[in-house]
């Protein structure tokens, strides 16, 4: 990775008042580079005994209780005491490949292309291998309502992923990035389960094992579709997305906002972990 200062003085569009976030940016790459992307989620010290033996109390509310207990605790604790492997998470890989297309766009500096080059191929080898649309997850357990197993695809993960790959694509014009979003759409389409509520509302489930209806994954979805459509003239795409639109619009309060259950499964937010 080039110097700091070395990259200040080739880059023509990088105006002096901006000199600080540029640091910022270079020591954040820096970080990130020295961990080889890996981290750890506070969502990896749930899959341990604790919180495995909290998940088996039969009362929700004091599950609930004592999960946020013994996580503020764990928040204070060392690393280490939990032995936890770092990994990559591809939510994580997915918004650091938007960045280097950003930053790109915004240096013309060809060492975040490279960057972002090889972010893709490192998503495009570690896909989920439960579908075979090209589709992500996270690295660890998610409890909700139901028991999500890590690495099951996810709609907020994939579609996360998808702009990434679509940032790439608009730069370098190379079909094999478009090949994945279209993948990507396939995989909203064929492998969720969509849940076609009339002849103008549907909604995407989060995963392809669950029915959820949540209202932030199913707007992931309707937009990378409705992009994605209308850069290939894809119509059926098109139309599937603003009927995902239409339903969360359907969804929205007398007083503006909109919750991220929908009224089908807006029960379910006492089986939050969070």
């Amino acid at each position: 990775m080039a110097s700091y200062q070395s990259k200040i003085n080739k880059s023509k569009k990088i105006k002096s008042e901006d000199e600080e976030l540029y640091f910022i940016i270079y020591k954040i790459i820096a970080t990130f580079k020295n961990n080889k992307y890996s981290g750890v989620d506070l969502y990896d010290l749930y899959d341990n005994r604790i919180f495995h033996f909290i998940n088996k109390i039969p009362f929700i509310i004091i599950r609930k209780i004592i999960t946020k207990l013994v996580k503020n605790v764990i928040l204070f604790l060392p690393e280490k005491i939990f032995n936890h492997k770092r990994n990559i998470n591809p939510k994580a890989m997915g918004l650091i490949l938007k960045s280097y297309c950003n930053l790109y766009n915004i240096s013309n500096d060809q060492e975040y292309l490279e960057n972002a080059k090889a972010i893709a191929s490192w998503l495009i080898a570690n896909k989920s291998k439960s579908v075979s649309n090209y589709s992500w997850g996270y690295p660890f357990n998610w409890y909700s309502k139901i028991f999500i197993p890590k690495d099951t695809p996810s709609s907020v993960v994939t579609s996360i992923v998808g702009d990434g790959f679509f940032s790439l694509y608009k730069i370098t014009d190379k079909k094999i990035y478009m090949d994945v979003c279209v993948s990507i759409c396939e995989f909203f389409m064929n492998d969720l389960n969509m849940d076609i509520i009339d002849n103008d509302n549907v909604c995407f489930s989060y995963t392809p094992i669950d029915n959820f209806h949540v209202n932030n994954a199913n707007l992931f979805c309707a937009e990378f579709l409705i992009r994605i459509g209308k850069e290939n003239s894809n119509r059926h795409y098109v139309n599937i997305g603003r009927k995902a639109v239409q339903y969360s619009i359907s969804e929205q309060d007398e007083q503006g906002y909109i919750l991220y259950w929908g009224n089908k499964n807006k029960n379910y937010m006492k089986y939050s972990f969070s």
